[in-house]
């Protein structure tokens, strides 16, 4: 048995190597982002800063070099952002009940749509379009708006009236041109409207009825539709799978890069863009989950996920603001979930009643259902962040704990020397 006298500056270098590693934590945890340990369920660029929607509120970030992440207080304090829209001068964020808008990014009025949750929206010009839904079915609707907000054409009584299947709208696309409007649903699939104001159609093509996102090629007219089971492109009477470097992605977003062509932002991680050939470069690899995608003005790629946002070649003053330690370094991606567990397994070729839950139930269905981090098994406020903190505590109390029983120990031996 080791002697007192050795022990006990084990146990105190110990101690200290405790104490370092508990202060080092703190140290990376006051480096965090703000927005870190939350999930940016949209992001905008408005009156010359840009804008982040996310799970407990509205975040805003100004320009010039040392720049935060600043919560927008008011009507807007801790709310769930699903959604960001620039319609004709006017910021629309749409929330769990209701939408608000500003003009100058500081006061805020109610915009409507109050007992809805605002699942998603796009603008052209003041042309303006909501999907909503709640977990239940019921409440599936899009409502038009020719006022960037001001006021919505009415809800009919039931989703049927308007020709929607009732599940939640999560994605949605204003017309434009010749080309109609469309509303992607969680379970009824991509439907299409001439001006997005009723007179909605089913389309057919896709392998899953979980639609999450829209682009339409600003220069062509070519329209994409993520989903959970890959990436579509419309041929103007049905969908045909798209060519894309991974096999059955799980789409999460689409948005237009710097250059005009498509981004794709997945839910395990992933960032693609397209180049003109039409080919797909993979950008980065994200440790969480991907919910929105910015094109900056200025140069880069502002990506939103599940655990804060990062930047892909943004300028030095908006990377800094805008990474999370959680997007540095050799982070292994969340895993795809395989299709028989993903929500529109009920459409796939051969998918069983029994598996049409997938593996995770009934609240897969919500855009919100595995923003929770990723599948590693990390919650929601990016799992890796309280899991330290609990082993550092673990290991401090067992530190605490040898260290006096060293000392007593020690000084039982001293006192029955000297006796």
């Amino acid at each position: 048995m080791p002697s007192p006298r050795r022990t006990a500056p084990l146990l105190q270098a110990a101690s200290l190597v405790i104490v370092l590693l508990v202060a080092g934590a703190h140290s990376a945890a006051a480096a965090t982002s703000a927005l870190s340990n939350t999930t940016v369920y949209s992001l905008a660029s408005f009156d010359g800063r840009l804008w982040a929607g996310t799970d407990s509120g509205l975040y805003t970030l100004g320009s010039g070099s040392g720049a935060t992440w600043t919560a927008v207080g008011g009507p807007l304090s801790g709310r769930e952002i699903n959604a960001l829209a620039v319609s004709d001068g006017w910021l629309v964020a749409g929330t769990e009940n209701g939408a608000v808008r500003t003009q100058d990014g500081s006061s805020w009025v109610a915009s409507g749509l109050t007992g809805h949750r605002v699942a998603s929206l796009s603008a052209s010009g003041a042309t303006l379009l909501a999907g909503t839904g709640q977990d239940n079915p019921g409440d599936g609707y899009v409502l038009r708006s020719d006022n960037s907000g001001g006021s919505w054409t009415s809800v009919p009584l039931t989703p049927a009236l308007q020709g929607l299947p009732g599940q939640m709208v999560q994605a949605v696309l204003v017309a434009s041109g010749s080309s109609p409007a469309w509303a992607g649903t969680a379970g009824g699939g991509a439907l299409r409207s001439s001006s997005g104001n009723g007179g909605w159609s089913s389309t057919s093509g896709m392998q899953s009825p979980e639609v999450t996102a829209f682009w339409r090629d600003p220069a062509s007219g070519r329209l994409l539709a993520g989903t959970d089971f890959g990436l579509y492109a419309w041929s103007g009477s049905a969908w045909t799978q798209a060519a894309f470097p991974q096999d059955q992605p799980w789409v999460q977003v689409l948005a237009t890069g710097a250059d005009g062509h498509a981004v794709v932002g997945t839910i395990d991680g992933l960032v693609f863009t397209q180049t003109a050939s039409g080919s797909w470069t993979q950008r980065a690899a994200e440790p969480s989950s991907v919910y929105s995608l910015l094109s900056l003005q200025g140069g880069g790629l502002l990506v939103g996920t599940s655990d804060g946002v990062s930047c892909i070649a943004c300028p030095a003053s908006v990377a800094a603001a805008a990474s999370s330690p959680g997007a540095k370094g050799a982070h292994a991606a969340p895993s795809l979930p395989p299709p028989d567990a993903r929500p529109g397994v009920t459409a796939h070729p051969g998918a069983s009643a029994s598996s049409s839950a997938g593996a995770f139930g009934d609240v897969a269905t919500t855009p919100g259902a595995l923003v929770g981090g990723d599948s590693s098994g990390g919650g929601s406020s990016g799992g890796a962040g309280p899991l330290r903190w609990i082993i550092v505590g673990v290991l401090a109390a067992l530190s605490a704990t040898l260290f006096a029983v060293g000392r007593l120990r020690s000084r039982r031996r001293a006192g029955a020397g000297g006796g």
